[in-house]
């Protein structure tokens, strides 16, 4: 089966959202994505949206022709809809429902999403969007559906190129930092084990930064150059987070994120086995009491680490929060 979820288009902000009415781009928009989802030979048997009137509107705009439900599964109070919730308002209708339309809120449309996929990380669906996922019954309720199309996304590709061009210029820095050491621990052919493996842990950071800068200034290129439409080449449905972004958030934001999380913090593990190489090499030099100065280096980095994480866990910014 099929479920075409949807979140309601943009409304006034004026009045009270139970009886606020869409805004001249909000019904564009959906106009736009109900032509999108004919186009795409994807029609609902049966609508279930929010009794508010935003989604009330925006089905009737998208779905014209098919029969609508209101259930209070979708309002913006229950924020956690199920599948096998929703599916049980379809029971007494009776028949073979084949694509269920469902059209409601944020933050419930994105968590239904991430139920019936099992997909945590998923961006903010938009005003007036379709996400299009494909599965049994049994793969809905267990979180193994799959999303097969996405329609009337926004269109974020310069946003995007500016996130790139940032996650370049971070690699060409860290590049730069890693040739003079390499430099340095070349300058006389190094003659310990530890410098040795440092000399060689640097050496594959900087080729993965190099690559990755490669890659960021490939990703740079504007669309018109990227070539011919090649359906062949997009990934097949799967359960890979690649694939997954591929076809919820598109090419170059999928590309970036492999790339950001293969090249570069691949990169950033050499980097740091190499400076601890050549921490561990320095107080192997030093006159002190073997055991004693690995206690302390290791003692030092427990801390560093531990340190860093709970600053991090506990001072990150909480996005998503606000609509």
């Amino acid at each position: 089966m099929k479920l075409i979820l949807i979140r309601h288009a943009e409304r006034c902000r004026d009045v009270n959202e139970v009886e606020a009415t869409l805004t001249d781009n909000g019904r564009k928009k959906a106009c736009e994505t109900s032509a999108a989802l004919r186009d795409a030979n994807v029609t609902p048997n049966i609508v279930l949206s929010s009794p508010q009137r935003p989604s009330q509107d925006t089905a009737g705009l998208i779905f014209p022709q098919v029969e609508l439900f209101a259930t209070d599964l979708l309002t913006p109070g229950k924020e956690n809809p199920q599948w096998s919730e929703l599916s049980a308002e379809l029971e007494p209708l009776g028949g073979q429902i084949r694509v269920v339309g469902i059209v409601g809120h944020h933050p419930a449309i994105p968590n239904l999403l991430r139920s019936v996929t099992g997909h945590k990380n998923l961006r903010r669906i938009g005003f007036g969007e379709a996400i299009v996922v494909e599965g049994s019954e049994a793969d809905m309720e267990c979180g193994r559906g799959n999303i097969v199309k996405v329609i009337g996304a926004d269109d974020a590709s310069e946003l995007l190129r500016k996130k790139i061009e940032l996650k370049m210029t971070v690699c060409t820095f860290l590049a730069g930092f890693t040739i003079p050491v390499l430099v340095e621990l070349l300058k006389d052919p190094p003659t310990e084990l530890l410098k040795v493996l440092s000399a060689v842990v640097f050496a594959c950071s900087l080729a993965l930064l190099v690559a990755a800068i490669f890659i960021f200034d490939l990703l740079l290129m504007p669309n018109n150059f990227w070539g011919p439409i090649n359906e062949d080449m997009k990934p097949k449905r799967s359960r890979q987070q690649f694939s997954l972004d591929f076809l919820l958030n598109g090419a170059l934001y999928a590309y970036m994120v492999r790339t950001w999380s293969w090249f570069f913090v691949g990169a950033m593990i050499f980097i740091f086995a190499g400076v601890l190489l050549l921490v561990v090499n320095g107080f192997t030099e030093m006159r002190l009491d073997r055991r004693a100065a690995t206690i302390g280096l290791l003692t030092g980095i427990i801390i560093a680490v531990v340190g860093a994480a709970i600053l991090h866990r506990i001072l990150r910014p909480r996005l998503g929060i606000e609509d």
